[in-house]
């Protein structure tokens, strides 16, 4: 977990689109001329039994990078995908992006095997309709901006991207103004860890406000007496709870603009569908990179 305010909040995204995606002349590419359109008319049978939309995000993360490949039906709802009853297909590669400072060719390089996985999932006639992100964490300014600049333009020249930013936290794939705001990551494992939830629930309800409230009582207490009333802090962690608490506060209320007594989720699981699977960015990025809301906004 953490120190919890930091790298999980913040994210670089580079959306790109499957179609003319290569990382070197001997790699495989995706939505080549020569293979999409003849493939939708020669296999009309795989196209039939592979319905729904596809998104492919990549979490570069500090220790790996990982891909995410999800399915969904025309109702947004997760459906299978892969060899057997598994909603989502999960790769990771090691180390993460930030290990080759100073070497931007081979971090774009390292996440091919990722993008081959993708490859061999998502059907060649989507492949061209695909969205497909790649989201790197704040840590990855810890080895010099200029280095991770250089990672980041060599991914972006390698598969024609472009820049915009992700925030940590995501309406449920509702669009706007849904009544239901889920949080996660840093946020689930602090409110569980201070007893703003039940810890061993997978989600559990509480406000901005709630945050707030810990801090108070929380941020006058010496290091001993702050372990001692909340065991379930790491130890590592105990001498940053004061400042988390009032930073998630501080992201909920000034940040995302809630008001303090607005009613949230903080979720390490929901359910989606009938699938109850962990609640991350990687979900919330990809509901939004299919949701026909997202494409006629982007229209």
């Amino acid at each position: 977990m953490a120190h919890h305010a930091s790298g999980v909040l913040l994210f670089l995204l580079m959306a790109f689109s499957f179609a003319g995606s290569a990382f070197a002349a001997d790699a495989a590419v995706l939505g080549r001329k020569a293979g999409i359109g003849a493939v939708a008319e020669e296999e009309p049978e795989l196209k039939k039994a592979a319905p729904g939309k596809y998104a492919v995000i990549f979490d570069a993360g500090s220790t790996g990078t990982r891909v995410h490949v999800f399915r969904f039906d025309k109702k947004m709802e997760l459906i299978d995908i892969g060899d057997g009853d598994d909603i989502e297909v999960f790769a990771k590669v090691e180390p993460g992006l930030s290990a080759y400072a100073g070497r931007p060719q081979e971090a774009a390089k390292s996440i091919v095997p990722l993008l081959e996985k993708a490859k061999s999932t998502v059907p060649r006639w989507l492949m061209k309709k695909t969205p497909v992100k790649l989201g790197a964490t704040a840590g990855l300014r810890l080895i010099g901006d200029e280095k991770a600049e250089q990672i980041l333009e060599a991914v972006r020249d390698a598969v024609h991207s472009k820049n915009c930013t992700f925030n940590g936290a995501w309406n449920g794939g509702g669009g706007p103004g849904q009544a239901d705001l889920y949080v996660t990551s840093s946020f689930y494992y602090m409110a569980a860890d201070v007893g703003l939830i039940d810890s061993e629930a997978t989600s559990g309800k509480t406000t901005p406000a709630a945050f707030r409230a810990a801090a108070e009582k929380i941020c006058p207490m010496g290091f001993v007496e702050a372990k001692a009333a909340y065991p379930k802090v790491r130890s590592v962690d105990a001498p940053f709870i004061c400042m988390d608490l009032i930073y998630q506060y501080s992201l909920l209320v000034d940040g995302f603009g809630l008001e303090p007594t607005k009613e949230i989720t903080v979720a390490q699981k929901v359910k989606h569908g009938e699938y109850f699977i962990e609640a991350a960015w990687a979900l919330g990025e990809a509901i939004e990179a299919v949701s026909p809301t997202k494409r006629l906004n982007d229209a």
